[in-house]
């Protein structure tokens, strides 16, 4: 019974428990690493569309504050007009608000018509990628056969030649 091989401790005393915890702890943090990279790419592509978006909807704030600059400018000239002039102008300045809202849901068909069409566009460059490859190995078997040919060709020429000269 004294041959036995000594049995691990449990704990904190076991160096190879420990050193199976270290590792098994490197391994998490090296994944919850890779996953914070991700996360922090898809944060930037986020960002860079919202800032996209964002300076499409500032110019397009800016050109209707404008807009309704000159609309004030001229409500304060025309003061003096009636009110049925003054509601007019409010139609119109709602009608631009409709029109901006549906310029903004335009613009989010379009955003994603882009996307689909740049998926569409990698899909189609990867096809090509792959028939250019296809065509490149296929030029460089005919280069072989014809090389091969050329040579049995040679060969046979010798031999023809040799049979002629006997």
């Amino acid at each position: 019974m004294g041959s036995e091989a000594p049995k691990e401790k449990p704990g904190k005393d076991n160096p190879r428990l420990l050193i199976n915890e270290v590792t098994e702890m490197k391994d998490r943090i090296t994944r919850m690493e890779s996953f914070i990279k991700q996360a922090a790419a898809l944060a930037a592509i986020e960002t860079r569309r919202i800032e996209e978006i964002k300076g499409t909807l500032e110019a397009t704030v800016t050109e209707l504050e404008a807009q309704l600059e000159e609309k004030d400018e001229l409500l304060h000239k025309k003061d003096s007009e009636t009110k049925e002039r003054e509601l007019s102008l409010t139609g119109k300045a709602h009608d631009l608000e409709n029109r901006v809202r549906e310029g903004e849901k335009l613009l989010q068909t379009r955003d994603a018509e882009l996307k689909e069409l740049q998926a569409k566009h990698k899909e189609l460059e990867a096809q090509l990628k792959e028939k250019d490859e296809l065509l490149q190995k296929r030029d460089a078997e005919i280069k072989e056969f014809e090389a091969t040919m050329n040579a049995e060709m040679r060969e046979l020429e010798e031999r023809v030649k040799k049979l002629l000269q006997k």
